[in-house]
C-alpha cells in the first residue's frame, strides 16, 4: 500500500489514526465504571443508595484524568469545551453546604 500511495502514504496514515482515535468504545467505558463500582458493590452487599450513585457520578464527571491523551482534563471539560477551574471536591462543597452534608462529616 505504501508503494501505491507514494508521497501521500504518511498523510493518509495520520488521517486514519486520527479517525480511529475518535472512536469511543462504549463497552470499555461501561467496564471502566463497573470496575470502579464493583469494589463498593462487594463491600455494601449490593445495597447502594441513589445518593451514593449521585456522588459517584459527580466525582466521575468532574475529576481530572491523570494519564493518557486526556491528561489534565475532566470529562465535563471534554464534553462542554469549558475549563473547570476548581477541584471536584470544591465544586461538591459549593453544591452541598457543609452544614447539610452529614454524610461528608462521617467519612
Amino acid at each position: 500500500m505504501k508503494d501505491e500511495l507514494g508521497d501521500e502514504f504518511q498523510e493518509v496514515k495520520e488521517t486514519i489514526y486520527l479517525q480511529l482515535d475518535n472512536i469511543v468504545q462504549s463497552s470499555a467505558m461501561v467496564e471502566n465504571i463497573n470496575s470502579i463500582l464493583r469494589m463498593y458493590l462487594n463491600t455494601s452487599k449490593n445495597h447502594i443508595t441513589q445518593g451514593f450513585l449521585n456522588l459517584f457520578m459527580f466525582y466521575h464527571n468532574h475529576r481530572r484524568y491523570v494519564d493518557g491523551k486526556r491528561k489534565g482534563k475532566t470529562p465535563l471539560e471534554i464534553l462542554t469545551q469549558r475549563k473547570q477551574d476548581k477541584d471536584w471536591l470544591e465544586l461538591l462543597l459549593e453544591k452541598v453546604p457543609w452544614e447539610q452534608s452529614d454524610f461528608l462529616k462521617t467519612a
